[in-house]
């Protein structure tokens, strides 16, 4: 899993997450970068489709239930992906020095961590069924703030 998360690092955004000196820097910067791996894969997906005649872009580029489909398809392989090269990001240490200032309990981050990974697996059944480009983006910005949560505290827990 890791060398996977290593190469994933590679052709995926979302690794400057190590330049944000604090939490909203961090945030922007992993969602910035699920926003440009679902771009990406979005357009992997389309390709792919094309070359199975599924998708014909020359006759109906904005066909909506040709793009949603793509749109559903998309959105999951981008979690997934960004989730497995998130495993491989560690934050700056001015980031995660003013996470411990913070002081937060144990619990705070559980709780908002569950309440983060309910919230996202709500938007990836949401997108699925009823796919749409808002709904994406939201779920996108659900997802980077549970990835974020994620790396400062891995980070926190690895260095105490």
């Amino acid at each position: 899993m890791r060398m996977m998360g290593q190469v994933l690092n590679r052709f995926l955004f979302g690794s400057s997450i190590v330049k944000a000196t604090d939490v909203i820097s961090a945030w922007n910067a992993v969602l910035s970068g699920y926003v440009l791996n679902l771009i990406i894969v979005f357009v992997s997906v389309a390709a792919i489709m094309v070359a199975f005649g599924r998708y014909h872009p020359f006759i109906a580029p904005l066909d909506e239930a040709d793009l949603r489909l793509i749109l559903a398809i998309a959105n999951p392989i981008t979690f997934l992906l960004t989730f497995i090269a998130s495993l491989q990001w560690y934050p700056s240490y001015q980031a995660i020095e003013r996470q411990r200032t913070a002081n937060r309990s144990r619990g705070e981050y559980l709780m908002l961590l569950t309440l983060l990974w309910g919230a996202s697996l709500i938007f990836l059944t949401a997108t699925l069924v009823v796919p749409s480009v808002l709904g994406v983006l939201a779920g996108a910005t659900v997802h980077s703030a549970l990835f974020q949560l994620m790396v400062s505290q891995r980070a926190i827990i690895s260095q105490s």
